[in-house]
């Protein structure tokens, strides 16, 4: 409920809607659920509230804090009841202005009204209170001034917010902390002394001063102070400051006096005054300006009258007249007149003035006045300079040009249209840029409009002086003109160019030959001190070497030459002989010279032309499209070459090249000199070759005297050394003999040079490094090299030595001339070193001539060296003769056979080998001798380059007869050499077609299978292959123990297959007997064949020497004699026993008999070496039966001759065909009284008829 209490409205807060029993009306405020809502639910009209005891503690506490949060002013009086002092204090510290410590039933209304009204007049006193200090506080941060109060002991009490932005700080920080802070020392110390005199009673309590402030960034604020003492009970207690920043203030101030000082100034400099004249008043303001441009005194006073004393008399009524018409009209004007000072002296003015608007019929007139007499004379002087200028412009002898910023012509002089070849009328006006002018630079360049002199003056502002350009006139003449230029300027801006031209084509066209005089004559001086120099030099030198390099160095010398190089034209290349000057890098591009190009070189064509040659500009050469030493030499900084050839008595030593930096360096009088310094340097060259050769001639005979008495190699080639290093300059000199025993080509004597372009390798031959030594020994050919590095058999390619001549002593070795240098040999000096090889080879030749005797003592040794060898082989072949009737296997066979050749001394070891079937390597079968693991340590596949693989792959023998050549390459040598092995033969066994292996023989000495030993382990091979064969064969006939084959052979070719083809029927072999020379003769039957046709198949085939037809009791017989191999005899050489042979168109069949030791693989692949499409058909094991043997022995006896049968019966008889044999073939020969070989023949033809009996039908 509400109460009012005078004017006061009471709300009264309860838990319960219950009355107070009081004489006051109160609102009554229920207690909302949430006590954060009561003071929302207050009226604006209550001016006090009441707090009830019943509202729980907790909730009476939220309720009086709800209430102070939304009403701070309110006055809140609560009802404690019972509830004890703690809870009291509580409701102070919530915020009630009173607290009852009883409920609003119990407190007499007449306490509650007095406690209403006093907490109500406390209220409205803090209300009162609380609306100034908000007041205040807006006072203060609204003021744009710094608001402040300080303590007695000066620290900031409070301060506004203009405070803090004054100082950079926030308030908070100023607050607290002591004024000296913010003080520069100055400001700290007056108000310091402020403060004392205030609290002395000396000054009022309010005060100004000036003080500067020190903020947190930027430079000190000036402030203008008004300080206030604060007293209580008349003490002063502190004091509030407001300060004004005043630098705006100053900054007014000071620029108001400079307009005050700049006005002045400007009166004083620019003679200016101000003056102002009233309509109704005679009298006039004058500046001091104005005063001073008419001279007169501080006394006089100015009117209408007095001043028009001033102005000249001609010009006073106009004067007169302006002012006055200005005055009835206001209208401005502007006009110049003439005053006479006070001193008298006359001046010129400008005076300018308006009309000021005064609210009558009539103006103020007020203006200026300004002396303008420096002006009007200046004027005066330039039209008077005009006037000279007009007159010097017709007058002058040079062009005068102006051109404005729009590059037209604006001006210019009758001379200046001469320059340029057109009329003074048609130039002016005209643009600069006009394509009638084209000008160029002194060296032809053409400019383009933006790069004239005019352009740069005109844009850039530059002065040009003395610019030297060419003009070409409208009528095509050129003319080299001189020009001046400058900029005018207008008020710092460019507004012309003025040029002045001045024709010097004749004085530039004088110069030009005065300076090719000078140069001429400069040049003519420098070539001759050259010349001079070159000609000193000459007559100390000793050596064409000499002689180029001192021209080459005085020439290079000079600082118009770049460097010279001395050449020569050698086996169609240029070879530098010398150079001087930066040419180290020029020559290394270019060298070594291609032939191809070589015509282009102008050396080449003064060498060849023998007059000098000169190319003043490389870099556009007429005589050739581009050459190799072009770009070489632009690179080397060359522009100009002259080449000089060096010629005496028509003989030509070269030439020598001068290059230059720049184009046309050359003249012709210098090239006239230098042509003559040619001749001079080419008698000097043949006086010193005359002495050289002199002097080579005289040790060539003193040399020769020496050889005379020379009895070995070694005097000769020491001899011949000594003397060549006396009198031929290159170091490198030597002789390499061929060392016969060693077999290779050694040094015999050297100088230590020769032997150190050498480098590690100094002999050379069969098996050693390539080395153009040897090449030019091998050849018998002189070889001379420019530069050794460019052979293909260099064998030290690092080698210091580069010109090198080698000239063979025919069988004895080689001389060897070397030079670490280039160009050193000229065809003169290589003819004499060949006279002195000539010579040295005759030495040798007569030394070796008295070597005869004991050559031929050693050549007759070795002949019956060779002799022995042969009988020794000899001997082995009729040893492996021998053996044939003493051995009856294979094995045996061989094993003697190796162990017999291994018996001799001069053989290491040998051994025999076969390829099995289906392999590509050779299998040893036995061996014997020193093999020391040999077989065992090399590859013995195809490919492997062993000498008895390679027989065994090609059939044919293999000779090695020095093994030491292949060490390098073969790792057999390797391990045959190690195991004492210098030479290896290889034959391969063949009987007929057939071949049964390989026989390898190794030998302790090089060269030990001559031709003649050769030809005796053929023979040997051929004898044990014949023996193997005869021993299969022999196996195959008397075995018991056979095994049968059926073969079948296709498309084999033969006659007889020809013939079955004819004939339409297989073709049997009837009967076939070998016939002297390898051929057999063949008898077959046919059945009524086409007789004809057959005998006509004897010229198709060359194979058939005869063919003979005969009809015999109904049968058809043929007997053809065949030069080639029949397949039956290839069967018989391949160890077989033929039962039938049956040939068909495309095949021949075959069933034959083995021995049971023949492996029928190896036969297979015999077999197959002759036909490859062999196929076998059948096989199986078979044995001889009493009945074969019986109609066998009936058809033998039927088949040989007496004679056959008595040697065939004797061989059996004597134990010829025993294993070992009882008889050899020579002792088989002395008891049928026969020679050997026709026991041999008979042996073979009773065999052979032996066998052609196996071929009749079963």
């Amino acid at each position: 409920m509400h109460a009012s209490i005078g004017a006061a409205t009471v709300a009264y807060v309860t838990a319960a809607q219950s009355e107070i029993e009081l004489d006051l009306e109160a609102t009554t405020v229920s207690l909302p659920a949430e006590p954060e809502d009561v003071g929302r639910q207050l009226s604006a009209e209550v001016s006090c509230v009441l707090v009830a005891a019943d509202i729980p503690p907790e909730q009476a506490l939220a309720t009086v804090r709800a209430i102070r949060r939304d009403n701070p002013s309110l006055p809140v009086i609560a009802f404690a009841g019972d509830r004890d002092n703690p809870f009291t204090d509580r409701l102070f510290q919530a915020g009630v202005s009173d607290v009852l410590q009883s409920t609003a039933e119990q407190t007499p209304t007449t306490l509650l009204r007095r406690r209403i009204e006093a907490a109500t007049q406390e209220g409205a006193f803090e209300t009162e209170r609380r609306s100034l200090l908000e007041r205040y506080e807006t006072l203060l941060d609204t003021a744009g001034d710094a608001i402040y109060q300080v303590d007695l002991d000066g620290y900031i009490v409070e301060a506004n917010e203009a405070s803090a932005d004054l100082l950079g700080y926030d308030r908070e920080e100023i607050t607290g902390t002591h004024i000296s802070e913010f003080l520069d020392e100055e400001s700290l110390r007056r108000g310091q002394e402020l403060g004392r005199q205030q609290l002395a009673g000396e000054i009022d309590d309010v005060t100004t001063v000036d003080l500067t402030f020190d903020p947190r960034e930027g430079d000190p604020i000036p402030c203008r102070a008004r300080i206030s003492a604060i007293r209580e009970n008349d003490s002063v207690v502190g004091w509030v400051g407001v300060s004004r920043d005043v630098r705006e203030q100053r900054r007014r101030e000071a620029e108001l006096e400079r307009t005050r000082e700049l006005l002045a100034n400007a009166e004083r400099l620019g003679d200016v005054g101000v003056w102002e004249l009233g309509p109704d008043d005679d009298r006039l303001f004058w500046s001091e300006g104005a005063r001073r441009i008419r001279g007169a005194s501080d006394d006089l006073n100015p009117t209408r009258e007095n001043v028009l004393e001033f102005y000249h008399p001609e010009d006073r009524d106009r004067i007169s007249e302006l002012v006055q018409h200005c005055e009835e009209t206001g209208e401005e004007f502007s006009t110049e007149a003439r005053i006479i000072t006070s001193d008298g002296e006359q001046r010129w003015v400008h005076l300018q003035a308006e009309g000021i608007e005064t609210g009558g019929d009539a103006y103020n007139v007020r203006g200026y006045i300004q002396d303008i007499t420096e002006r009007i004379e200046r004027e005066q002087a330039l039209q008077a300079e005009r006037d000279l200028i007009e007159q010097i412009l017709e007058i002058s002898p040079i062009g005068i040009v102006s051109v404005d910023t729009d590059g037209r012509i604006v001006r210019a002089n009758e001379q200046a249209s001469e320059i340029f070849g057109t009329p003074e009328r048609s130039l002016e006006g005209a643009f600069y840029t006009s394509e009638d002018l084209r000008v160029f630079t002194p060296d032809g360049t053409e400019l383009e409009p933006g790069e004239y002199p005019i352009t740069r003056i005109l844009e850039d502002g530059e002065e040009v002086l003395d610019e030297r350009l060419v003009v070409e006139r409208p009528d095509g003449e050129r003319r080299t003109i001189a020009l001046d230029g400058v900029p005018l300027r207008e008020d710092g801006e460019i507004r012309q160019a003025i040029l002045t031209v001045d024709d010097v084509t004749e004085d530039v066209e004088r110069e030009t030959r005065l300076t090719e005089q000078r140069n001429e004559l400069a040049q003519l001086d420098h070539i001759n001190r050259i010349i001079r120099g070159v000609d000193q030099a000459l007559l100390g030198a000793e050596s064409r070497e000499e002689i180029v390099q001192a021209v080459c160095d005085h020439l290079s010398s000079s600082n118009r030459y770049r460097f010279a190089i001395a050449v020569d034209l050698v086996d169609g290349r240029l070879e530098p002989e010398a150079w001087a000057g930066p040419a180290e890098e020029y020559i290394e591009t270019i060298s070594p010279t291609d032939p191809g190009s070589v015509e282009t070189w102008p050396a080449t064509k003064a060498i060849e032309d023998q007059t000098v040659h000169a190319m003043q500009n490389i870099a556009d050469p007429v005589e050739f499209a581009e050459a190799d030493w072009q770009d070489a030499a632009l690179d080397a900084g060359v522009r100009s070459v002259v080449a000089i050839p060096i010629v005496y008595e028509d003989q030509s030593y070269g030439a020598i090249t001068v290059y230059a930096p720049f184009e046309n360096s050359f003249t012709e009088r210098e090239l006239d000199v230098l042509g003559e310094l040619g001749d001079t340097v080419g008698y000097a060259i043949a006086a010193v070759k005359r002495r050289e050769r002199e002097e080579i001639l005289t040790s060539l005979y003193e040399t020769t005297q020496d050889l005379l008495a020379a009895e070995t190699e070694q005097e000769v080639t020491d001899a011949v050394v000594d003397a060549a290093s006396e009198v031929l300059e290159p170091p490198g000199i030597g002789i390499f003999l061929f060392d016969d025993d060693r077999n290779v080509l050694a040094p015999a004597s050297t100088t230590e040079e020769l032997m150190s372009y050498y480098g590690e390798a100094t002999e050379f031959g069969p098996g050693r490094p390539d080395a153009v030594t040897w090449h030019a020994y091998a050849t018998g050919e002189t070889q001379f090299y420019h530069d050794i590095r460019e052979s293909d058999h260099i064998a030290y390619p690092e080698t210091d030595a580069r010109s090198t001549l080698l000239i063979p002593l025919g069988e004895h070795g080689v001389f060897v001339v070397s030079s670490p240098e280039r160009g050193v040999f000229s065809e003169e000096k290589r003819r004499l070193i060949g006279l002195l090889a000539t010579t040295t080879e005759a030495a040798l030749d007569r030394v070796a001539g008295r070597a005869d005797i004991r050559e031929r003592d050693r050549e007759l040794a070795a002949r019956a060296e060779r002799v022995d060898r042969l009988e020794h082989s000899l001997g082995l072949l009729r040893g492996t003769v021998d053996l044939l009737g003493q051995t009856s296997t294979r094995a045996e066979l061989e094993r003697r056979t190796c162990e017999q050749i291994a018996a001799a001394e001069e053989y290491v070891f040998a051994w025999i080998g076969s390829v099995p079937p289906d392999e590509e390597a050779v299998d040893p079968s036995t061996w014997a001798g020193d093999t020391d693991g040999y077989l065992d340590n090399v590859s013995l596949e195809f490919g492997s380059n062993e000498p008895a693989v390679r027989a065994a792959q090609t059939d044919d023998p293999v000779v090695v007869s020095d093994a030491t050549d292949q060490l390098q390459t073969r790792e057999w040598a390797r391990q045959a050499v190690d195991r004492g092995v210098q030479s290896v033969a290889a034959v391969p066994l063949v009987h007929g077609e057939t071949t049964y292996g390989v026989l390898a023989v190794y030998a302790s000495e090089p060269d030990a299978f001559d031709e003649p030993v050769r030809s005796v382990l053929t023979q040997l091979a051929r004898t044990v292959a014949y023996g193997i064969n005869a021993i299969e064969t022999s196996q195959g006939v008397l075995a018991e123990q056979l095994t049968e084959l059926e073969l079948s052979i296709e498309t084999p070719g033969t006659f007889l297959n020809a013939v079955a083809r004819v004939a339409g029927q297989p073709v049997t072999y009837r009967e076939i007997t070998p016939e002297p020379g390898g051929s057999a003769r063949v008898l077959f039957a046919l059945d009524d064949p086409p007789v004809e046709e057959i005998l006509a198949l004897e010229s198709e085939f060359v194979t058939v020497d005869l063919l003979t037809h005969i009809e015999r009791g109904g049968e058809q017989l043929f007997r053809a004699t065949l030069s080639g191999q029949t397949v039956a005899a290839v069967l018989l050489d391949c160890g077989a026993i033929p039962r039938r042979v049956v040939a068909e168109a495309t095949e021949t069949r075959a069933v034959l008999r083995l021995s049971r030791e023949i492996d029928v693989r190896v036969f297979l692949d015999r077999v197959r070496q002759q036909y490859p499409d062999t196929e076998l058909l059948s096989r199986k094991d078979v044995e001889r039966t009493q009945a074969e043997e019986t109609a066998m022995a009936a058809a033998i006896e039927e088949k040989l001759t007496d004679r056959q049968r008595e040697v065939l019966v004797t061989a059996y008889e004597s134990g010829f065909f025993e294993s070992p044999r009882e008889t050899t073939g020579e002792q088989l020969a002395e008891l049928l009284d026969l020679s050997q070989p026709t026991v041999t023949h008979h042996l073979r033809e009773a065999q052979r008829r032996l066998y052609a009996t196996m071929l009749d039908d079963e």
